[in-house]
């Protein structure tokens, strides 16, 4: 090396362009995620008002998911209907079946 002084160092390195150096970061710290709040669902109705005799809360829900039919019955009355379900379908969907059946009853 020449023109060196005593006590005097003197480093030439050059970086290879490699892909262990590109991807690598230097100080940051990763920060840590919170954690997702889950939303709470709404809880759907089990039992509901009877279309003929008003009956808060009188018509209990059957399903025969292996059979395929869901059945409503009020507790009051003893009017009832049975409709064909699937795998999706709730509680609250077999009673709308059961009102615009009704409804449709009504307009014939």
């Amino acid at each position: 090396m020449p023109n060196k002084k005593k006590g005097e160092m003197h480093a030439s390195f050059t970086l290879l362009a490699s892909p262990s150096l590109s991807s690598h970061t230097m100080g940051k710290r990763k920060s840590s995620k919170k954690p997702v709040a889950k939303k709470a669902r709404q809880k759907l109705a089990k039992t509901f008002n009877c279309p003929f005799c008003n009956a808060a809360g009188a018509v209990e829900c059957r399903f025969d998911r292996d059979g395929g039919t869901g059945t409503l019955a009020c507790t009051v009355c003893a009017a009832h209907y049975a409709a064909p379900i699937t795998s999706l379908s709730e509680e609250i969907d077999l009673y709308a079946a059961w009102i615009d059946a009704c409804d449709e009853a009504n307009k014939a």
